[in-house]
This record gives structure tokens, C-alpha cells and sequence, in this order.
């Protein structure tokens, strides 16, 4: 099916799970599009099946917490951050439920990782406004850069370039806010910077909002502190779609599947959309 506002206009809300009990704080999709995995304020993490919409596996970190979890290029492992203990990485075989690696150095919270396309190599962003370069077979950073203010950074589709803050700039109606989020678009001529201000107008409450591309790179999308979904072009900024949830619960994530037409948001629990014609008189996925 082709993404475009029509199609983006007529999303509807599948299904609503709650296998957390506390606030979902990030998503990734598989690259395949199969599964999907959830990390959660109380420190579990979840992976779901695509296909039915069910969690199939909850795995519990208690002693460290868990945020800004990603696959890395199997369904089987993850990499996650640390929210208690230390502000370690770590490398998780989802299988096994064991750790494989710790990924020690940064002195403060880790609030961005970003695993490369086309190696074992994967970058992250800490409060400690250092980003660090690592290889998933190595306990220690291949290499280190330090920033002047808060740091992000993520890899082109292609993985030979990364892009972080190095330089900044104020925008004049958001003096004080932060940049929270950093995404290539599909071919890596543009890349999407998520900020805790209001520019974007979705945001009134100064709230860390996430925002992506869909699959194909023409639309931009994000959650806000209305309960709403907003879909823009991506080459003009206009609003081409918004769909809502049931109440005005914030929604701090919002991912496409690479694959299928599926999309993932995260407020109170996580919760799938699809096309109403994709939907039978059920409400199941057909």
C-alpha cells in the first residue's frame, strides 16, 4: 500500500497492550519488520511479534533500568542503556536473557544510541557531552569526541558518515530548549532534529518528543502532549495527516515499520495502527 495522506488519514488503532506497568521510553522496529522491542521505566523490556500485535518475550532488568533500546542486526540482541547502577551500555542476548558485554566509559546518562547499517559498530550520545564510537565485540570506545552542549548522533543509511551538534545554532523562538532527538532521512540528504521546545507547535509542555521518517522519507512524523499523531511533508513542512489516540495521554514515541504498513506509538502502553482496510469487522489484522 502506498503511504500517502489519504492513507495516513485513515490509521486506525489496532491494539492497545500494557505488558509494563510503567511509562514505555523507547521503541526500535527490527529491520525486517517482524518484531518490535519496547524498553519501559519499570525496567523491562519487551519484544513484540508484528504480525499478531502480542508481546512474546519480557525480559526484567531490575538492577540497572532500561532506556534507549535498539536490535542490533539480528532479532536475537539488543543494546540498551542504563538507567540505575552506572551509566554503562548493554549488549543483551534476548534468547538467553544474559548479558554478553557492558559497554563502560560515559559518566553520565546515555540519551542516544544508534547502531551502524552496515557494521558492528554503533554510536552513543551521553549527558557527559561526550559521543563515543564503539564495536559490539569490544568492552571499550573506539573512539571519543567531546561537545559543547548536549550530544546526539546517528549514521546515514549508507554508514559511512555520522552527525551530531558539533556546531550550534539558536533558533529564535526556542532559546532554551534542547535538542533531543536525530534522525537521517531514507536517503541521507536531510536529517530530522527532535527538540523539547515548542516550534513545532505539538509540544506546549516543553516535554522530549520524538520524531522519524516514514519508510519512504516523505513524510515526518510525531507524537504530542495532546494525545495526536502529526504527519508533514517532508518537502515543504505543511500538515498532510493526524490521527488520535482515545485520550490525551502524551506520546513521547512514534516509529513506522520499515517493511510493512504498521506504525507503533508509545504513551501509556504501546499501541499498533494500521489502514481501517487492513482491518477486519474483528478489529484483527487481516
Amino acid at each position: 500500500m502506498k503511504i500517502d495522506a489519504g492513507s495516513l488519514n485513515d490509521l486506525t488503532l489496532l491494539k492497545i497492550t500494557k505488558e509494563s506497568a510503567g511509562r514505555i521510553n523507547s521503541v526500535c522496529f527490527s529491520s525486517d519488520g517482524s518484531c518490535l522491542i519496547s524498553s519501559a521505566e519499570d525496567d523491562t523490556l519487551t519484544v513484540y511479534d508484528c504480525r499478531t500485535g502480542q508481546g512474546h518475550l519480557r525480559l526484567c532488568s531490575r538492577k540497572y533500568g532500561a532506556d534507549q533500546v535498539i536490535f542490533t542486526h539480528t532479532n536475537l540482541n539488543c543494546l540498551h542503556s542504563s538507567t540505575k547502577s552506572d551509566d554503562a551500555i548493554r549488549y543483551l542476548s534476548l534468547n538467553e536473557n544474559k548479558y554478553v558485554r557492558f559497554y563502560v566509559g560515559h559518566t553520565k546518562k546515555v540519551v542516544n544510541l544508534d547502531l551502524s547499517p552496515v557494521e558492528d559498530l554503533f554510536l552513543s550520545a551521553s549527558l557527559d557531552r561526550t559521543v563515543r564510537m564503539w564495536d559490539l565485540r569490544a568492552p571499550t570506545a573506539q573512539a571519543m569526541v567531546h561537545l559543547p552542549s548536549r550530544p546526539l548522533a546517528g549514521f546515514d543509511p549508507d554508514g559511512l558518515i555520522f552527525a551530531g551538534p558539533f556546531s550550534t545554532f539558536i533558533l529564535p523562538q526556542d532559546r532554551d530548549c534542547d535538542w533531543t532527538g536525530l534522525k537521517f532521512s531514507p536517503d541521507g540528504n536531510f536529517i530530522l532534529i527532535s527538540t523539547n521546545g515548542q516550534a513545532d507547535r505539538v509540544n506546549g509542555r516543553g516535554i522530549p518528543l520524538e520524531a522519524s521518517f516514514t519508510p519512504d522519507g516523505k513524510y515526518i512524523l510525531s507524537g504530542s502532549t495532546d494525545g495526536s499523531i502529526y504527519f508533514w511533508n517532508q518537502n515543504d513542512g505543511v500538515l498532510a495527516a493526524q490521527v488520535h489516540h482515545d485520550s490525551a495521554a502524551i506520546v513521547n514515541c512514534v516509529r513506522f515499520n520499515p517493511q510493512y504498513y504498521l506504525m507503533a506509538s508509545a504513551c501509556n502502553g504501546l499501541n499498533f495502527w494500521l489502514p481501517s482496510s487492513c482491518i477486519d469487522s474483528a478489529g484483527e489484522p487481516e
